[in-house]
């Protein structure tokens, strides 16, 4: 985990190339490890003050869950967990429309 926050670091890089293979790199750590460490740093670093790394950030989010090939592993983590239970108002596949 803590070559996640040395990635952070390389996020405000001024080469693009370099801020590429970070973001990037995020997308191979979280194959390995699994993604929810990973956007927990990423999450995180969404709070800072400069554009530039809140950017990169939200870009590595997206190839975290590109990567990980389980788009829908990256939305509990997004979510509030007020909203993880199931609604009342949800339509069984056998109720007719409204």
């Amino acid at each position: 985990m803590r070559i996640c926050f040395e990635l952070l670091d390389l996020l405000k890089a001024h080469k693009k190339a370099i801020r590429r293979a970070a973001v990037n790199s995020f997308g191979y750590i979280a194959k390995s490890l699994g993604p929810q460490d990973v956007l927990q740093v990423l999450l995180t670093n969404l709070r800072v003050q400069e554009r530039q790394s809140r950017v990169c950030s939200t870009v590595a989010i997206g190839i975290v869950a590109e990567t990980c090939g389980r788009e829908y592993s990256s939305l509990p983590v997004l979510l509030p967990p007020s909203t993880h239970r199931l609604y009342p108002f949800q339509r069984s596949p056998a109720s007719p429309p409204f």
